[in-house]
């Protein structure tokens, strides 16, 4: 009976790990989309700056602004390090 646990185990593994690979993709948007887009994170109205020194409140305002300045059509990928990072 261990077997059959351990080969069902083993099998689970190695979906998991298919499912978890990183494979290329490609993306097309419109260019009437991404025009849309810009216009609007450039209309976007930002709330009062926090009032504390920390994450405690979410993402600082300094970085969802320095953010929402970054052309968001340009492919630059961030991960939540180059976020941290930016506050």
């Amino acid at each position: 009976m261990s077997t059959l646990i351990e080969t069902i185990a083993a099998q689970q593994r190695a979906h998991s790990a298919d499912n978890a690979a990183i494979r290329p993709f490609r993306v097309s948007v419109p260019e009437a989309e991404l025009t849309d887009l810009r216009r609007r994170i450039t209309a976007t109205k930002f709330p009062e700056r926090e009032t504390v020194n920390d994450m405690s409140q979410g993402v600082p305002l300094a970085t969802v602004e320095k953010l929402a300045r970054r052309d968001p059509c340009c492919g630059v990928r961030l991960s939540r390090r180059d976020l941290l990072r930016s506050a």
